[in-house]
Order: structure tokens, then sequence, then C-alpha cells
């Protein structure tokens, strides 16, 4: 939370609407639900495999006075930083044991990558937090229970799926998926 007060007034790093993150804004800005849930990807609006991190900053941007700034992008990246530390845990707790499990997510909430990223490039982080719910639901998928088998399959697919449609770097997860498995 401190690095989200810190980057309240944080600016794009170009102007005239050359930043995919103020561009993506300015559509969540004019978006509705009401409207047809394609119309936010005309020309320019730079959204394509960026659609569930889109929806995620309409929804987000509904908690700040000024939607148009960069903090909104900045909070979701970290609100998803957040949950990858609390998921890495998981993962490794179902895998390991309770101590490396702290110390993987401690590994990963101490790095800088994440925040670095934060500031420019959200949806990279964004899109980690569903792969890693992805592969949540894989460890926990118990092979003795067809129904086990079944919805945390389905579970996994369908974060899979929304990984793949938040950010267009996700193309690299689907090797660890596999490995994974």
């Amino acid at each position: 939370f401190l690095v989200i007060f810190l980057c309240r007034e944080i600016t794009f790093f170009s102007r005239h609407m050359t930043a995919d993150n103020e561009k993506i804004l300015y559509f969540v800005k004019n978006f509705s639900f009401k409207k047809w849930p394609s119309s936010f990807r005309k020309e320019g609006s730079r959204l394509e495999c960026r659609e569930f991190w889109f929806l995620a900053l309409f929804l987000l941007s509904k908690l700040f006075k000024n939607p148009q700034k960069e903090i909104v992008n900045v909070t979701l990246c970290l609100i998803s930083n957040m949950a990858n530390t609390i998921l890495i845990y998981l993962i490794a707790a179902k895998i390991f044991s309770y101590e490396t499990a702290f110390i993987c997510s401690m590994l990963y909430l101490s790095s800088f990558w994440p925040f670095q990223v934060s500031i420019y490039f959200g949806h990279i982080i964004y899109s980690t937090m569903w792969f890693l719910i992805s592969l949540l639901a894989i460890a926990y998928i118990n092979i003795e229970d067809i129904y086990s088998i079944l919805i945390f399959s389905f579970l996994s697919g369908v974060t899979c799926f929304i990984c793949f449609a938040s950010s267009s770097s996700s193309r690299k997860y689907p090797p660890m998926i596999f490995l994974f498995l």
C-alpha cells in the first residue's frame, strides 16, 4: 500500500495518448456494459489480448475520482502482485514444505521485477496471477476422485483462458503448465 500511496500522482511516460496504458484508460472511461462487448476493441485501442485486463481496470476505476491517471494501472498490478505472493505460497506449500513455500513467496515478494513492471506493463503481473490460479487448480487435483479431476481441470482451463486474454505476453506460460503436470 505504500507503493500505491507513493505512486498516486504518477504520470504516463509520454504525451498525447501515445502510451498503451493511457489509451486503455481512455477506452475504460468510455466503456459501459450496456454496449456490445467487442465495442471497446476499436482501432488504436491497444486491447489485443488484454480484454480481461481492460475489464478489471473498468471495475477498479470506479473506486477512483480521476480514472484517467496511471495509478489505476499501478493499483491493479500491485493487487495482482500481492495475490501472486499468496498463490506462490499456496502452490509451493502443496508441493514442498511450509518453510520452503514461505521462502519462495518471500523471494518473489522481495524481488524488484514485479514492482518495476507494475509502473508500465501491469497486464503482465495480472496475467501471471491468473496463470498461478491455474497452477493452483492443477495442484489440488485428486487423481482418485473423478469429480475433483473434472472440477479442477475445468477451473484450470478457464483461468488459463483468462490468463491468455489478459496479456499479450502470456504466450510464455503454456510450456510451464505442461512442466507442472
